[in-house]
């Protein structure tokens, strides 16, 4: 990539955008089989959840149109717009063309965003409000056959600012495929680490996208999920154990306190276990556990790279599911043990 070649972002005030016309719907791809087991000869469900909403091509790349977002193609770029209630740009998402590799994916997902907002004044910062974006980062390799990385930073001109940007950078050999994302506040489609946002809400539109996203070219990869993998988070835990023989064994639970006396609490835990059997096809995980329905999930298994304010790096290993509650669609990231 020469050093001189920007990338196109959408944002700033959008009042309305053009429609991208009509067009097939569709969703992640579903499976009955695969490795990790048969399922019993059952027939996996679709996901609870999948990307639906328009389909458009553009420039060889095929995608659904977010819900609550409008496209707009630019001929030189694709953007992506949710105007918000009130038509004020609350998240902004460009696809460009592919662009030449250069070095690591990381390091230049990092130069990239750098590279893209510098040149509209802003200082690019990084969850440490420093500029190490590519130590702040999640990669991994698509079921679809594409490698991948994320960064994020904090945007600034004069003081500390809710302004977020974003970076998606696909990997294709010789080439990589940037998608830049903007939005004005931290509640927009980019968070950071401190910004302490429950379920990192912004995240959504990117999974949106990325599960969506299909491209020629690239041989579909098998993505494992044996191991053992949970997350704790305050009086909640969960956990799952997928063994190499095509069974699992899956633990949720929820620890409350009652008060037991003036001076004591007792504490009771309410869990539940279940055991069947998994498949693994394609993005699409299903469990189909002994003697109850089957349920399948949107899944990728990724990397968590982060530096602490102290200098402290640490790798996590994620596996991200795809489920839904009354609130609507999210990500359940366990951690590989």
């Amino acid at each position: 990539m020469s050093p001189s070649r920007l990338l196109v972002v959408a944002f700033g005030s959008v009042m309305a955008c053009s429609s991208p016309g009509t067009g097939n719907t569709g969703g992640g791809s579903g499976g009955s089989g695969g490795s990790g087991g048969s399922g019993g000869g059952a027939q996996a469900p679709a996901p609870v959840w999948q990307p639906e909403g328009t389909r458009v091509t553009w420039q060889g790349l095929s995608f659904i149109v977010p819900p609550g977002m409008t496209g707009s193609d630019l001929t030189t770029h694709y953007d992506l717009i949710d105007p918000g209630s009130s038509g004020v740009n609350t998240c902004g998402i460009t696809l460009n063309p592919p662009i030449a590799a250069s070095g690591s994916l990381s390091a230049q997902a990092a130069a990239l965003l750098t590279q893209t907002y510098a040149t509209q004044g802003y200082q690019v910062l990084d969850d440490n409000y420093g500029s190490e974006l590519a130590a702040n980062r999640s990669e991994g390799r698509s079921a679809k056959g594409w490698e991948w990385v994320e960064v994020r930073a904090e945007l600034r001109k004069t003081g500390p600012s809710p302004e977020r940007g974003h970076l998606l950078l696909i990997g294709l050999g010789a080439q990589v495929l940037p998608i830049v994302g903007y939005s004005p506040g931290n509640q927009g489609c980019t968070q950071l680490a401190h910004d302490n946002t429950a379920g990192i809400i912004g995240e959504l539109r990117w999974r949106q996208l990325a599960y969506s996203l299909e491209l020629t070219g690239v041989t579909a990869a098998q993505i494992p999920v044996v191991g053992h993998w949970s997350l704790f988070q305050g009086n909640s835990g969960q956990e799952y154990l997928f063994a190499a023989n095509g069974r699992y064994q899956y633990w949720g639970g929820l620890t409350t306190a009652h008060p037991y006396s003036q001076t004591e609490l007792e504490l009771v835990t309410s869990s539940f276990t279940g055991d069947g059997r998994y498949a693994v096809a394609g993005e699409v995980l299903t469990l189909f556990p002994d003697g109850q329905p089957a349920v399948s999930m949107l899944f990728r298994v990724f990397r968590k790279l982060s530096v602490s304010a102290s200098g402290v790096a640490s790798t996590d290993t994620a596996l991200g599911l795809m489920k839904t509650d009354v609130a609507g669609p999210y990500e359940s990231a366990v951690i590989k043990d």
